[in-house]
């Protein structure tokens, strides 16, 4: 199965006073029904006023991560392209922790298409929430409230990190692979998010 939409499928964090804002995201996903194994494919800008932020993508086991080749994007968007007809005349077309509190493991820590990614497991929303804010993520109580179904159901929530440096920033496609028992899409959107 392949499906290419914009979406918000994490929720960004950037530091205490500072904004980040989804311009765009990107998503595929490849669904192995005989091996209950989904491929997650990314890519997003954001603009951003902090030095660094981040986002985070729960899934409901440790995912494997990798980079993704960016040519997948513009594969699916000519397959999947709509049948145009011009009926114009051509005159008128336009073209940081060291530790983790009780209640949060660190699963692995790696950099990924340019990004520092620590997946973490968590048997308490609140205590997640603090590993967040001790890590230099977003520090607002809805974090708690959107991440608390996930650890419920023991899924998995990788903490991705961007050093920004500019107003603008897009991020190289990242993979995650994981089981799961049929594939899914969209994620839950943090409250924050939802009237935007």
């Amino acid at each position: 199965m392949f499906a290419g939409a914009a979406s918000l499928a994490c929720a960004p964090v950037p530091g205490e006073g500072h904004f980040v804002h989804v311009d765009s995201e990107e998503a595929i996903i490849i669904w192995d029904a005989a091996a209950q194994r989904q491929h997650f494919i990314r890519r997003a800008s954001f603009q951003t006023d902090a030095a660094h932020f981040g986002f985070l993508v729960p899934t409901p086991g440790k995912p494997e991560l990798g980079e993704a080749d960016d040519a997948a994007f513009m594969a699916l968007a000519q397959i999947t392209a709509p049948a145009t007809t011009d009926v114009a005349p051509p005159a008128a077309k336009a073209a940081k922790s060291m530790g983790s509190p009780a209640g949060v493991a660190v699963l692995e820590r790696k950099v990924v298409a340019g990004l520092d990614a620590a997946v973490l497991e968590a048997t308490d929303a609140d205590a997640l929430y603090h590993w967040l804010k001790d890590n230099g993520y977003r520090s607002d109580p809805y974090l708690i409230e959107w991440t608390r179904p996930y650890v419920e159901r023991n899924w998995k929530i990788t903490a991705f990190k961007i050093a920004a440096g500019a107003p603008a920033v897009a991020t190289k496609a990242v993979r995650m692979s994981f089981q799961t028992e049929r594939p899914f899409f969209p994620y839950r959107e943090p409250a924050t998010q939802r009237a935007a």
